[in-house]
């Protein structure tokens, strides 16, 4: 039995007996093949069916075959293609170049010219597929590793989150064993010390549900406030910002609802607080800020994460979220950011940017990052 190419051919050719003869031949070594016999109709079968090799001729009514593979290309269709053509002019040489056509053969088609360009473009493709389901393997690892950090850095969160809370508690209920013991403990007195428990208690719930959340990660996108998140999530990241000495500010002029995953900006936001508390550790206790802002323009919510520390190093500016870069030496994976993009513009469908910044704040002069996250209202 003969081993066939398993992809899918597109034969556009308007000669009926060429087409219906490379048709046959093409199939003898391919597993699905498709005929068109003109640029139209191939249109159609390309909005229907995935489609891995073209092989056309040029000389076609309505649109020649090089014309149809430009409009191809500048729609982004970067799909190999074969031109099969009885004219050897310089001028389809050089356009053919241009157009990065993988093969050019003179009719009458050599079936075994033909065949051979097909095995060249079928590895190529192979070739190919295998490097994006590497990239994708990759990504996938990256990006459980990204997570797992962030995990880590929650759970060091919610360590200094819980700590008040617990010692509120355990005063309390030291107060409430005391006052029984003395017989001296009152309805009124009893009622608010259980008060302040359950306040304190809701408390550490409702972070260990935010903490649940991003273990769990995104299953499909969600409806949300996204003020009431951000402010949950710098209530998760608040306990370690204050206890560096960082004084936070998050400002926005309007209630603003999107349908987005909610956990992958809890990730994306916590690496980036992250690595700006990381560089306000530098400078200053005094001179140590976090601010962040909300508003809207006609398309996107904005998301601003604004820094004092300094900002970044030019040299270093271009290349924050590329994959493994760090400016922190032997305590930085350079993942963080490198995940952020991908979890704001590929999960997200957003955008995301930095820039050094001078601005006024509480009557000072600061310079630092800002990044800024546009998610699609």
């Amino acid at each position: 039995m003969v081993e066939k190419f398993d992809i899918s051919i597109l034969l556009i050719e308007d000669d009926d007996k060429i087409r219906s003869s490379l048709f046959r031949t093409i199939a003898l070594k391919t597993e699905k093949v498709f005929e068109a016999e003109n640029p139209r109709a191939a249109l159609e079968i390309l909005k229907e069916n995935k489609i891995d090799l073209i092989v056309t001729d040029i000389e076609m009514p309505e649109m020649d075959g090089l014309t149809f593979i430009e409009k191809l290309r500048k729609s982004n269709f970067q799909t190999p293609v074969i031109i099969t053509s009885a004219y050897t002019s310089p001028d389809y040489f050089k356009k053919a170049i241009d157009l990065k056509i993988d093969k050019y053969i003179t009719k009458p088609v050599k079936i075994v010219e033909l065949f051979d360009a097909i095995e060249v473009s079928y590895n190529k493709i192979k070739s190919h597929k295998l490097e994006k389901k590497n990239t994708e393997l990759e990504n996938r690892v990256f990006e459980y590793q990204s997570r797992m950090s962030s995990i880590g850095e929650m759970v060091g969160n919610i360590s200094h989150q819980w700590r008040q809370p617990l010692a509120t508690i355990s005063t309390v209920v030291t107060e409430l064993k005391f006052m029984k013991e003395l017989d001296n403990l009152s309805d009124e007195l009893f009622n608010e010390d259980i008060s302040i428990i359950e306040k304190n208690i809701l408390q550490m719930s409702q972070t260990m549900d935010d903490f649940r959340e991003l273990i769990i990660g995104d299953k499909e996108p969600k409806d949300f406030n996204l003020n009431e998140h951000i402010s949950n999530i710098l209530n998760i990241t608040k306990a370690v910002v204050v206890t560096n000495f960082i004084k936070l500010s998050y400002n926005f002029d309007e209630q603003i609802r999107i349908t987005n995953l909610k956990n992958a900006l809890t990730q994306a936001m916590i690496n980036i607080i992250n690595n700006a508390k990381d560089a306000l550790l530098s400078i200053p206790e005094n001179d140590r800020y976090l601010i962040i802002n909300l508003n809207k323009d006609e398309n996107f919510a904005l998301i601003t994460i604004q820094d004092t520390a300094g900002g970044i190093k030019i040299d270093d500016i271009n290349r924050v979220f590329e994959i493994l870069f760090t400016t922190k030496n032997d305590t930085g994976t350079g993942l963080g950011l490198y995940m952020t993009k991908n979890l704001i513009n590929e999960k997200m469908g957003g955008e995301i940017s930095v820039e050094n910044d001078t601005f006024t704040h509480n009557e000072n002069t600061y310079t630092g990052a800002k990044f800024t996250i546009k998610l699609p209202l």
